[in-house]
C-alpha cells in the first residue's frame, strides 16, 4: 500500500469516528440547543444569549431490551418544524396564552437500526424534550428501568430543591407527600434527604439567570419522576421510590412499543 492509500485510509477512518452534531433554536434565536453523539454517548447542551446554562448532558435509557446510553449513532436530524399554539386556562397567570416553538428530531440507531429519537421543541424561554423508542426485534413492550437523562450545571450554580421524603412515613404514612421545605441558595451535589428532589426544581446560574426544570404530559402510560443529585454538577430523572404506595405497583416505567415518555421541561 502506497503513502496516498494510508492517507486516504487514515483520513475515512477519522471521518467516520466524529461526532455527529446539530442545533435547534428558539424563533427568536436566543435559546439553543445542540445535540450530538459525542464517542457513541448522546448529550445535550443548552445556551442562552451564547451564555451555558446546561452544559453537555446525557440522555438515553436502560430498559429490559438493552442499555441505550452509548454505542448510539444519530444518524438523521430532521428539518424545523414551526409550531404555534394558542390556548385559555382560567387559574394560570396568564389566562391566554399564545405558543411559538421550533422542532426537531434527533434519530439514534444502534448497529443501523433505529431504537429512539429524542425530539426537542424550543421556545424562547422553554426546552421540552421527550423519547420516541422504537420496537426491537419482535417485541412489542418493554420496561424502562432508568433513564440517564440529566441536567449538568455549570460550575457556581446554587440550588432552590424541595428534598423529597423517603417513603411511607410522615402523616398517616402518606410521604412523600411533597410538603418538605425549600432549601434556599444552596451548593450543588447534594441528594436531599437521599431520595433525590421534588419537581419543579430551581437552579440559579450565578448573575446570568435561572434554570427551572420539571416534566410535563405524565399519565397512566408512564411514571411520575423525580430529580437525584449527589453527583457534582449532575443531576438527572429518578424513577419512583420501590415502597411508595405500600409496595404497590412497580417503580419502573412499562410501555407499549412504539411508545413515548413524558416532556421533561427546562
Amino acid at each position: 500500500m502506497d503513502k496516498f492509500s494510508l492517507l486516504f485510509l487514515g483520513l475515512a477512518t477519522a471521518l467516520s469516528a466524529s461526532a455527529a452534531s446539530d442545533v435547534v433554536s428558539s424563533p427568536d434565536g436566543k435559546l439553543s440547543v445542540e445535540v450530538t453523539d459525542a464517542a457513541g454517548t448522546p448529550k445535550y447542551s443548552v445556551k442562552y444569549d451564547g451564555v451555558d446554562f446546561l452544559m453537555p448532558s446525557p440522555l438515553g435509557f436502560v430498559s429490559d431490551l438493552g442499555d441505550y446510553t452509548s454505542g448510539m449513532t444519530m444518524t438523521e436530524v430532521t428539518p424545523v418544524t414551526e409550531i404555534h399554539e394558542s390556548y385559555s386556562l382560567p387559574n394560570i397567570k396568564k389566562s391566554n396564552v399564545d405558543y411559538n416553538a421550533n422542532q426537531r428530531t434527533f434519530k439514534f440507531t444502534r448497529d443501523g437500526k433505529p431504537v429512539y429519537d429524542v425530539i426537542f421543541q424550543v421556545a424562547d424561554n422553554d426546552v421540552a424534550f421527550k423519547y420516541h423508542i422504537y420496537p426491537q426485534r419482535d417485541r412489542r413492550s418493554s420496561v424502562v428501568k432508568s433513564e440517564a437523562t440529566g441536567f449538568v450545571m455549570p460550575d457556581g450554580t446554587t440550588t432552590f430543591l424541595c428534598p423529597q421524603s423517603k417513603p411511607m412515613g410522615g402523616f398517616a404514612g402518606t410521604s412523600p407527600s411533597y410538603e418538605t421545605s425549600y432549601t434556599v441558595d444552596d451548593a450543588l451535589g447534594k441528594n436531599g434527604f437521599g431520595a433525590g428532589y421534588s419537581f419543579p426544581c430551581l437552579f440559579r446560574n450565578g448573575d446570568k439567570g435561572w434554570t427551572l426544570i420539571s416534566e410535563t404530559g405524565v399519565d397512566g402510560g408512564y411514571c411520575a419522576s423525580r430529580l437525584m443529585g449527589g453527583n457534582g454538577n449532575t443531576y438527572s430523572i429518578g424513577y419512583p421510590q420501590e415502597g411508595e404506595m405500600n409496595g404497590l405497583g412497580s417503580a419502573f416505567a412499562g410501555i407499549p412499543l412504539p411508545g413515548e415518555t413524558p416532556w421533561r421541561i427546562i
